[in-house]
């Protein structure tokens, strides 16, 4: 899916995956493995949408063509929430110092031919009425580089 972001003439990858993907390779895919690619900037809108249960297109720039989603349905929403802040109360999350607030899920992905994995955190806090996200390529375990990352930015913001 490619999305305008608000500068004439670009777009961004919101993420893709192979069409022809079965089995085990889909399998992959799912979890955000095999040949899977997303951007931070789509993976802070998988954030702020869990945030509101209602899509947000990352956008630059003012007057940018907006697209428009399906809400999540409510207890999908909640649902949702409840995980991701668990991750930071008792979870993966825990440990990187983020207030009761705020809501996260880490991610740690492999990729051939590289020697550690990709680090990822996406993260919101409603009090600030912000979500981000991090990747750390080529780091190791999500929560120790990309969390440390958001945290920064969230307590500067």
């Amino acid at each position: 899916m490619w999305l305008g972001f608000g500068i004439a003439g670009q777009s961004a990858a919101y993420f893709t995956a192979p069409a022809d993907a079965s089995g085990s390779e889909l399998a992959q895919e799912t979890f955000g493995e095999g040949q899977l690619i997303a951007s931070p900037l789509a993976m802070a809108s998988v954030a702020a949408t869990v945030e509101t249960g209602t899509f947000h297109q990352p956008y630059l720039l003012p007057g940018t063509r907006q697209v428009t989603a399906t809400a999540l349905p409510p207890a999908t929403d909640t649902q949702l929430q409840e995980m991701m802040q668990a991750v930071v109360t008792s979870g993966t999350a825990a440990s990187i110092g983020f207030g009761p607030g705020v809501y996260a899920k880490t991610g740690t992905a492999d990729i051939a031919n590289q020697e550690k994995p990709n680090s990822w955190l996406i993260a919101f806090d409603p009090a600030k009425d912000v979500a981000a996200a991090c990747l750390v390529i080529d780091a190791g375990y999500g929560a120790l580089y990309a969390g440390h990352e958001v945290r920064v930015f969230l307590d500067g913001y």
